[in-house]
């Protein structure tokens, strides 16, 4: 086969992965102004519904350690389209829910769908254009962003305009449109599965071989991604409490979405290998007066400074990412697992703790205090972190969705 038509195949590839990121991430991020509103529907109190993110923060971003892992281990091709079938079919269902276990139910399954796809893509996008990772893998994430910019704003506007049962239609064109997309998805499995050569690295190996850089990452990881999970949340409770409704809610957060897709762009555009160790600490501590200002800003001035911290927060996103497979060059998927995933999770657990607090003192200006000092804490714990040696391959920088959404790709 000729190279032209290698580099053909490859991006018509990397497109379809892109759009079904677009789509599953769109779906993932949907939930994000429907908290309030589930809450009210169900009853309950605060706790109940921190609860339920708190599981679905945990299936959305823990899980992907095991999914990455097996990827590292044996062929997952086929989760580039189950994920994606599974993910869009429960979430798409959450405005239908009537009882809590119906919700958590449904965040569940519909996280693993979500979390099974992003390793494996991540590991494709690597294969369809290899001498131009970084330009695929920033056209990938962008996909991803643009998913979790859209969610929220057409789930905000359509349940606030038709109610949160209307959502359930959305399932259909979702669904279509993967299933359109799947052909192309299953042809690449094959030579993704050609291309590793035995298996990888087993779990305890790579615990003995690398097992403190893996604690390092996750609990630096952890104060990074506080802030990105929490923000979006804690936004919509503030906004809520402020008596905006769903749209606009949905808006603020879109902007937030937006701007982490943004940021992703200028990442791949001006961070090199030089410059990623002062980026890695000097972002989070520039977004911690942003997460203080959210509670005393109002109108298009917190369109602004949400937009303004997701596009902060973007930018470090895939140096973190990358510096951690730099880090354990044994194990990239589960370094990356780890960088974009439980950390996530982990992270998503003490802002739904936070959360719960914030909401019980009728005050949700607390959580964005609580973010500032764990992002400042960030940036000051980045400067600890290790260099990769000179024998550590050079990683490809990679782009999440925690998911997630921040929700995140490798």
């Amino acid at each position: 086969m000729s190279s032209r038509r290698v580099i053909s195949n490859g991006v018509a590839f990397l497109i379809v992965l892109t759009l079904v990121h677009l789509i599953i991430d769109a779906f993932a991020a949907s939930v994000h102004p429907l908290w309030p509103d589930l809450q009210k529907r169900l009853g309950g109190g605060a706790a109940m519904i921190q609860a339920a993110f708190l599981f679905w923060s945990l299936t959305t971003s823990a899980s992907q350690l095991v999914f990455g892992y097996f990827g590292d281990r044996y062929r997952g091709g086929w989760m580039l389209w189950a994920g994606p079938l599974v993910g869009i079919a429960c979430m798409g269902a959450v405005g239908r829910a009537d009882s809590l276990p119906v919700l958590v139910g449904l965040l569940m399954l519909g996280g693993l769908g979500v979390a099974a796809f992003h390793p494996e893509a991540a590991a494709a996008v690597g294969h369809a254009l290899p001498e131009s990772r970084s330009r695929a893998m920033s056209l990938f994430a962008t996909g991803g962003f643009l998913g979790q910019s859209l969610g929220p704003l057409g789930s905000g506007w359509m349940s606030e305009r038709y109610g949160l049962s209307f959502l359930v239609w959305n399932i259909t064109w979702g669904l279509a449109l993967v299933a359109i997309l799947t052909p192309w998805l299953r042809s690449a499995t094959a030579s993704i599965g050609s291309s590793q050569n035995g298996r990888g690295v087993s779990l305890p190996e790579l615990i003995q071989a690398s097992g403190s850089r893996l604690g390092t990452l996750a609990w630096v990881g952890v104060l990074r991604t506080m802030p990105a999970a929490g923000a979006p949340i804690a936004l919509a409770f503030l906004l809520e409490s402020r008596g905006a409704g769903n749209s606009r809610i949905g808006l603020v957060q879109a902007a937030f979405f937006g701007g982490i897709g943004l940021g992703g762009l200028v990442c791949a555009a001006l961070v090199n290998r030089k410059r990623e160790r002062p980026v890695l600490w000097l972002l989070p501590i520039l977004a911690a007066p942003l997460l203080a200002a959210c509670p005393v800003v109002a109108g298009p001035w917190m369109v602004a400074a949400s937009g303004t911290l997701g596009l902060i927060v973007g930018l470090g996103l895939p140096v973190f990412i990358s510096y951690g497979q730099q880090l354990v060059p044994e194990g990239p998927r589960i370094a990356s697992s780890i960088t974009m995933g439980v950390t996530w999770g982990l992270g998503g657990a003490l802002v739904a703790g936070i959360m719960a607090v914030s909401n019980h003192l009728g005050r949700p200006e607390l959580a964005f205090i609580t973010f500032a000092a764990s992002s400042m804490l960030a940036g000051l714990a980045c400067l600890r972190l290790p260099v990769p040696g000179k024998h550590l391959v050079e990683s490809t920088p990679v782009v999440l969705d925690p998911a997630r959404p921040g929700e995140a790709v490798a």
